[in-house]
C-alpha cells in the first residue's frame, strides 16, 4: 500500500466527493434555487461539519486498522520464522518454495540455500522411497499424514525428524505440500536407551533374560521343526564375590566385561550368550548334541582360565558349567535353565572348574542345597553352631602344641550337617563373613579362658575362607577381636588353603604382610594340591605348611604318596618352615612322618575334634598342664 492509498487520502477523497455531490444536488433541487437564508446556510454548514467529523473518525479507525494489520503481519512472520518446529512449503514437483528460519537452522544452512532445492536433497537416501510413497498418497488423499525419517544436514550429519505433511491447493489450483519438521533425535536416543535397558545388560552389552527368552524360544521352535538337539549352559565364575569384596566392584565390573568379551568371541554367529546377573552367564547352542556340548564347555573353561591382569592385579579365574539338552532335559527355557543350574551346582560341590550334564538326581540335591542355605541364615541367632577343637601334637615329644578350631552345625530337622556341605553354601550365600567372624571371636575367647585356667598358651588355628581372606576389613577385624578378647597375637594362627593364596598371589602377599605386622602367623593348608611356585612360597608370610590328608592317607602303602610327602617335608625344611600333617589315623603313618622329619601331626590317631569340656580333659592327660612343653617360639 502506497501513500496515495493511505486511509487519510481515502477519507479526503470521500469528503470531496460528498461535498461535490451535495452541491450538485442542491443546485438542481427547487428548494435551493432560492437564495439561502442565513439560518439555512448555518444549517448546511453544520451538516457539513458533522459529515467532516464522521469522516475524520472513520479515517482514524481505518488508520488504526492499518497499523494493527501491519503489526499482526509482522508478528505472524516472527512466529513463522522462529517457531519451535521447521516449516517448509513444497511445490508440486517437490522443490522447496518457502522455509522458515527454524527449518534452515535444523539443516544448518541459510534460508536462501534451501529455496528451489528438492526436499530429497535433505532426506537420508535409505528413507527417500518412503517419503515418495507418502507424497503420492497425499496427492490422492489430502488428509494430514506424518512419518519419521532421517534427514541430512548440510554438513553431512543426520538427525531424526517427525514430518507432519498436508497437501493443499493454492489460489491457482496447484497442489502444494506444507510440512512441519520436528527434530526428534533426543527422543529416538531415549527410546534406544530404554530399548537397550529392556533387552540388554548395561554393563556387558549382552542380551538380558528378556532377550534370551525370545531367542531361545525361536531356537527351540526351529529345533522342534528340524528334529534337532539344543544345548543350554549355565556358567558361573568361581569365587567372583571374593573379587568384589577384596578388590572392589570397579575391578569386578572390568573382569565381568572382559569375560563377556572372551566368551562372546568363542561363539558362532547362531549361538547366544546372555548375562543373567552377577557373574552368571547363560549360553545357548542350536544343533548341538552331548558330545559337541562337552567339547564347547571345555573350550569355554580354557578361555576363562587364561590369566587376566586388571590394574596391578594378576587374576586367575575358573568357571563352573552346568549343561542341559533339549528335548531330553526340558522343552522350554525355564525347564532347561533350572536343570542346567542344578548341574552347575554339582560342579561347585565337587570342587569347581569343570562342567557337568544334568541328571535326574540333581533336582533333589539342588532342593537340599537351597534348604541348607535357608536354614543357615538363622543358625547363628538360634545358637545351632558350635566350635570343636582338634589337638595338634608334637611328633618328637608327643605334647600338645596347638589346636585347630573347627565349626560344627546341628539343625533340629536336618540333623548334623557336614562342613563339606554347609561351608560352600555359606561362601556362596555370603553368610561366611558373619559366621567366620563369630568363629574367630569364639576361638580367641576360648583360648584366653584356657590361659586363665592355667593351661599353656596354646596357639589356636582358625581356618580362613576365600571370602574372608579377600575382605578388605580382615586385618583390622583381627586386631579388634584380639584386643577385645585379650588374646596375644602370637597365640593365633590362620590356616589358608593353598588354592586361595594362589588365586591372586599379589593380593595374598599384601594381606599376609598386614597380618604378619600384627603378630598373627599364617600356615598354608592342603599343601600340595594347589601347585604353588617356589617364587610365591618365598614371598608368602607363612611359617608352616600343612600336608593334605589325601597324601597322608596312603604314605605307608603307596610309594608315590610317600615320595610326595617326603618332598614337601624337605621343601619346608629348606625354606625354614615348620611342617604339619593332617589326617593321621594309624601308627604306621605316624612312624613314617616321624622318620622323615615331620614336626607336628593332627588326626584321629590322637583325637577327633572335641568339645570344650572334652578338649580340656584330653589336654590335661596329654601334657597341656602348666609347665608342659610349648613350642611358641
Amino acid at each position: 500500500m502506497n501513500d496515495n492509498d493511505s486511509p487519510v487520502s481515502v477519507a479526503k477523497a470521500l469528503r470531496k466527493r460528498a461535498e461535490t455531490a451535495f452541491l450538485e444536488e442542491a443546485a438542481q433541487s427547487p428548494q435551493y434555487l432560492k437564495p439561502l437564508t442565513p439560518e439555512a446556510a448555518r444549517r448546511v454548514l453544520h451538516e457539513l461539519r458533522v459529515h467532516q467529523i464522521q469522516l475524520e473518525m472513520q479515517n482514524e479507525e481505518l488508520r488504526q486498522a492499518y497499523l494493527e494489520l501491519d503489526a499482526t503481519r509482522s508478528s505472524y512472520l516472527d512466529l513463522y520464522d522462529f517457531a519451535p518446529v521447521g516449516y517448509l512449503t513444497l511445490c508440486e514437483t517437490g522443490r522447496i518454495i518457502q522455509a522458515n528460519l527454524t527449518a534452515a537452522a535444523q539443516i544448518r544452512t541459510s534460508r536462501s540455500a534451501l529455496l528451489k532445492k528438492p526436499i530429497t536433497n535433505f532426506i537420508f537416501r535409505g528413507d527417500q522411497d518412503g517419503f515418495y510413497m507418502l507424497r503420492r498418497e497425499l496427492i490422492e488423499n489430502h488428509e494430514l499424514r506424518d512419518c519419521e525419517l532421517r534427514m541430512v544436514r548440510s554438513d553431512g550429519t543426520q538427525f531424526w525428524a517427525l514430518l507432519q505433511i498436508a497437501a493443499k491447493r493454492n489460489c491457482d489450483g496447484v497442489t502444494e505440500f506444507r510440512i512441519a519438521v520436528n527434530d526428534i533425535t533426543e527422543r529416538k536416543r531415549a527410546e534406544e536407551h530404554i530399548q537397550k535397558l529392556a533387552n540388554f545388560d548395561l554393563l556387558t552389552g549382552l542380551p538380558n533374560r528378556v532377550q534370551l527368552g525370545i531367542r531361545v524360544h525361536h531356537a527351540i521352535s526351529l529345533a522342534q521343526r528340524n528334529h534337532e538337539q539344543l544345548a543350554l549352559m549355565f556358567l558361573d565364575l568361581d569365587h567372583f564375590k571374593d573379587i568384589n569384596d577384596s578388590l572392589g566392584h570397579s575391578v569386578g565390573d572390568v573382569l565381568l566385561t572382559e569375560m563377556a568379551n572372551r566368551l562372546n568371541s568363542a561363539l558362532r554367529e547362531t549361538d547366544v550368550i546372555s548375562r543373567l546377573g552377577g557373574d552368571e552367564f547363560i549360553l545357548m547352542f542350536p544343533g548341538v548334541n552331548a558330545q559337541v556340548a562337552a567339547e564347547i564347555a571345555q573350550k569355554l573353561l580354557d578361555v576363562i582360565s587364561s590369566p587376566i591382569q586388571i590394574e596391578q592385579h594378576d587374576l586367575n579365574m575358573t568357571g563352573s558349567i552346568g549343561i542341559a539338552l533339549y528335548p531330553d532335559d526340558g522343552v522350554n527355557l525355564e525347564m532347561l535353565l533350572k536343570r542346567a543350574d542344578a548341574a552347575m551346582y554339582r560342579v561347585k560341590r565337587e570342587g569347581r572348574h569343570g562342567y557337568c550334564f544334568f541328571a535326574a538326581e540333581m533336582q533333589t540335591l539342588s532342593a537340599r542345597h537351597q534348604q541348607v542355605v535357608n536354614a543357615l541364615r538363622h543358625a547363628l541367632e538360634r545358637e545351632q553352631l558350635t566350635v570343636h577343637y582338634q589337638p595338634q601334637i608334637s611328633v618328637e615329644k608327643g605334647h600338645i602344641v596347638g589346636v585347630e578350631a573347627l565349626l560344627r552345625w546341628t539343625h533340629p530337622e536336618l540333623g548334623s550337617v557336614s562342613p563339606a556341605e554347609f561351608i560352600p553354601a555359606a561362601e556362596e550365600s555370603g553368610l561366611i563373613l558373619p559366621i567366620g567372624e563369630w568363629v574367630l571371636r569364639q576361638a580367641a575367647r576360648q583360648a584366653k579362658l584356657w590361659i586363665q585356667d592355667g593351661l599353656i598358651p596354646l596357639k589356636i588355628a582358625v581356618n580362613l575362607s576365600a571370602v574372608q581372606f579377600r575382605h578388605a576389613d580382615l586385618p583390622s577385624l583381627v586386631t579388634r577381636i584380639l584386643e577385645e578378647e585379650g588374646l596375644p597375637p602370637e597365640c593365633l594362627e590362620f590356616e589358608l588353603t593353598e588354592g586361595v593364596a594362589l588365586h591372586d598371589p599379589q593380593g595374598a602377599i599384601v594381606v599376609m604382610n598386614k597380618l604378619h605386622e600384627r603378630g598373627v602367623r599364617m600356615s598354608l593348608d592342603d599343601f600340595g594340591t594347589g601347585y604353588s611356585s617356589m617364587g610365591h612360597l618365598k614371598k608368602f608370610k607363612v611359617y608352616k605348611l600343612k600336608i593334605d590328608q589325601s597324601f597322608v592317607r596312603d604314605i605307608s602303602i603307596d610309594q608315590e604318596s610317600g615320595a610326595i610327602v617326603c618332598a614337601i617335608i624337605n621343601l619346608a625344611k629348606g625354606l625354614g618352615l615348620k611342617i604339619i600333617a593332617e589326617g593321621v589315623e594309624t601308627k604306621d603313618q605316624l612312624e613314617f612322618l616321624r622318620v622323615n622329619g615331620c614336626d607336628e601331626i593332627q588326626g584321629y590317631y590322637y583325637s577327633k575334634p572335641l568339645s570344650v569340656d572334652e578338649f580340656q580333659e584330653f589336654c590335661m592327660v596329654k601334657g597341656g598342664q602348666p609347665g608342659a612343653h610349648s613350642e611358641l617360639e
